[in-house]
């Protein structure tokens, strides 16, 4: 029994059953209307039509409205529809674009299919073969690539007779160039001189060179042959030409023998190479005469520093200013975000410049941020006269906190606005100064780097020395030359200068079957170019059985190789400053800092 029958059964007693008949009544009448209006304004509605009828009526639509859209047609178009079965389509879910290959579309035949010709219509015409078209031509690469597209020549050239110089018939012992007179007459002009000196010094627009004349031409004759005897301008014979002087061939002053050189070799049996050290010192005190130099002091004076450092670095600089000697120019600078110049201008070692300096050091201050690219970068500016060295020192921390913060950009940068005129040695003022800025900065700039390590007291005793070792340079500006097939490899490329109380130390590797190191060196002295050309045999060095020398050789390889690196950074120069750290199973300086 239902729910409905058994409320009417539990309340028909009850006095409800009329009230619950009402309102079955109205619920009926209530669904009619409603059921009514839904259907009345919703009857368009597909409720239950597939994709597929969707897809004919709306094909249907466009292709008739294509077909009335070109032409007003008199009477409606009846399109038929063959499209491919739906269980094909559910089947294959190709969806509705696969039929329409197959839809067709009867309309007039004045409106869809051309008129067809009777017999009467080609009773006068002519039928012929139609004609046979021409094979295309081979694709001819060559061809499509000369092919000119624009024409830059003018064609009349081409029209041109092309000219056919004739040979010239060369005369043994006649030179390319001859004068513009005969033989005979130059005979006439100088008799009773012997025939053989024909080299002839004349004074400007008295001879003429023009080019040789064809044989049998005849010779214009330019010259004044009365002045030109009269002054006897012929003074000397060919062979004179071959009497020149060592010194009159080259104006490299020979220097080697005023040097002392000390080489130590190293090397094992089960290698191919060997290593050398050559130390090169002067022969004696005053063997060779010391160059007046520039030398400049750059103190950092950033808050890094601090007050207790630089209190040192003050006093270390005001005492060696006391004792300069006065044939050099000297400058003091601080730094912190840039410089700031004691004098604008290099300044004679007076008692009245040494004291300027002396104060301008004495107010120096810790303070401010660090800029050692932004302060650095005008030094290369500075005036210098030839053969006269300028020798700079920085004093710092090696940490920069503004401007140019990465150490390698700041080296590879200076470096390369400097290309080695200025020398520049570094000091690291506490041991854990930025060592890889200061002896990078210095070793790719013909100087060396000291680091105190021990504690600020020794601040000054460090400036001293190293101020000391590179006052009185001797030779500047020093090349080394080897043979490219000689195989031997020396490092520093750029070398320090040669002073006179500082050696001068290179290291070498050279292939076991050699048997001597022979290589130039030249150098710029006080008024001229100087050279060192050495020979010396490497049975003539020390034996050492000191592995040092291989593993120095090695440092100073990947430091010339970081170098290069930091000026111009390639994945090549990476790949060799690691493979010569792992050939020589040494621990690679400043990893990860590049």
């Amino acid at each position: 029994m239902g729910y409905f029958e058994r409320h009417f059964i539990d309340h028909e007693d009850s006095g409800g059953t009329a009230k619950n008949v009402i309102f079955a009544v109205v619920a009926v009448v209530l669904s009619i209307v409603l059921h009514g209006v839904l259907f009345h304004y919703l009857g368009d509605i597909p409720f239950a039509s597939s994709k597929l009828d969707d897809a004919k009526k709306f094909l249907k639509k466009q292709y008739t409205a294509a077909i009335v859209e070109h032409k007003e047609l008199t009477q409606p178009v009846e399109v038929e529809q063959e499209l491919l079965l739906e269980a094909d389509l559910e089947a294959t879910g190709a969806g509705i674009a696969s039929g329409i290959s197959k839809l067709k579309f009867e309309s007039e035949d004045s409106e869809l299919i051309p008129s067809l010709l009777n017999a009467n219509d080609l009773k006068d015409t002519k039928i012929v073969a139609p004609e046979e078209l021409e094979k295309p031509k081979p694709w001819n690469a060559r061809q499509e690539i000369l092919e000119i597209e624009e024409a830059k020549a003018t064609t009349e050239l081409l029209t041109l007779e092309r000219m056919d110089i004739p040979d010239v018939t060369r005369v043994e012992m006649v030179p390319d160039l001859t004068m513009s007179i005969s033989q005979d007459e130059l005979a006439s002009a100088f008799s009773g001189e012997e025939s053989d000196e024909f080299f002839i010094a004349a004074k400007p627009g008295t001879i003429n060179l023009v080019a040789p004349e064809p044989v049998g031409a005849a010779v214009v004759v330019e010259s004044n042959v009365e002045e030109l005897k009269s002054e006897n301008l012929i003074d000397q014979k060919a062979e004179n030409l071959y009497k020149e002087t060592q010194q009159e061939i080259t104006e490299l002053k020979p220097l080697e023998d005023l040097l002392k050189v000390n080489m130590q070799t190293y090397g094992s049996n089960s290698d191919d190479y060997k290593y050398f050290k050559l130390q090169i010192n002067r022969a004696n005190p005053e063997i060779l005469p010391k160059l007046p130099s520039d030398i400049l002091i750059v103190q950092d004076c950033s808050a890094s520093m601090t007050e207790q450092k630089l209190y040192f670095c003050r006093q270390a600089i005001t005492n060696w200013l006391e004792n300069v000697s006065e044939d050099n120019r000297i400058n003091v600078a601080s730094f912190r975000t840039n410089e700031e110049m004691c004098f604008g201008e290099w300044k004679e070692a007076t008692p009245a410049n040494v004291e300027a300096a002396q104060d301008f050091v004495m107010k120096m201050k810790a303070d401010g941020n660090t800029d050692i690219y932004g302060s650095m970068k005008s030094l290369v500016d500075m005036p210098r006269l030839p053969g006269r060295p300028v020798i700079v020192l920085v004093i710092s921390d090696g940490y920069s906190t503004t401007g140019m913060t990465a150490s390698t950009a700041i080296i590879g940068q200076f470096s390369r606005l400097n290309e080695g005129r200025i020398s520049v040695f570094t000091l690291g003022t506490i041991k854990l100064a930025n060592t890889y800025l200061l002896e990078q900065l210095a070793y790719c700039n013909r100087g060396d780097a000291e680091i105190v390590t021990r504690g600020r007291w020794d601040i000054p005793i460090e400036i001293q020395n190293l101020l000391d070792e590179v006052k009185n340079p001797v030779l500047t500006d020093i090349k080394l030359m080897f043979s490219k097939d000689s195989g031997i490899e020396v490092y520093p490329n750029q070398t320090e200068n040669l002073y006179l109380d500082r050696e001068l130390v290179i290291y070498g590797r050279y292939p076991v079957d050699k048997e001597r190191l022979v290589f130039q060196a030249i150098g710029e002295s006080i008024d001229k170019s100087c050279d060192m050309v050495f020979n010396i045999p490497f049975a003539s060095g020390s034996v050492s059985d000191d592995k040092t020398i291989e593993s120095d050789w090695a440092k100073q390889k990947v430091y010339s190789l970081m170098g290069d690196y930091a000026k111009k950074p390639s994945l090549d120069l990476m790949n060799q400053i690691n493979d010569t750290a792992r050939i020589y199973k040494m621990k690679l300086p400043y990893r990860g800092r590049l």
